[in-house]
C-alpha cells in the first residue's frame, strides 16, 4: 500500500513540476514578444546596460549572458567569443598529435599484455 502512495506522491510532484515549466515558458514568450516590440536601445536602457559599440574585449560582459538579454543584443555584444574559440582550436590541434602518440601506445601495451 506504502508503494501506492509513493507513486502517487511522485506523478503529484511530476505534474507540478510540469506546470511550473509551462508557466515559465510562458513568461519567456511574453517577455520575448514585448522585448521584439522595442529598439535595441529601449532595452539597453530598461536593463541598464552600456552600447554594445562602445565595449573592448577587456570590458566585462558577463551582464549580456543574462536570460533578459534578448538574442539579437548578445549576438552584437559578444562578437569577442569568436577571438576566443581561436586560441582553443590552436591548442587541441597541437594536442592532437600528443593524444594520437598516446592511443598507439596503449595499443601496443594491449597486445603485449
Amino acid at each position: 500500500m506504502s508503494d501506492f502512495w509513493s507513486r502517487r506522491k511522485a506523478a503529484v510532484a511530476a505534474e507540478e513540476a510540469k506546470d511550473a515549466a509551462e508557466v515559465q515558458v510562458r513568461a519567456r514568450s511574453e517577455t520575448a514578444a514585448e522585448l521584439e516590440a522595442k529598439t535595441d536601445e529601449e532595452i539597453l536602457e530598461e536593463l541598464g546596460l552600456p552600447d554594445p559599440a562602445t565595449l573592448k574585449p577587456g570590458d566585462d560582459f558577463a551582464a549580456f549572458l543574462k536570460d533578459a538579454v534578448p538574442d539579437r543584443i548578445k549576438k552584437v555584444a559578444l562578437p569577442w567569443a569568436q577571438g576566443l574559440l581561436k586560441p582553443l582550436t590552436k591548442s587541441a590541434k597541437a594536442c592532437w598529435p600528443m593524444s594520437k602518440k598516446w592511443r598507439d601506445r596503449q595499443k601496443r601495451l594491449r597486445v603485449k599484455r
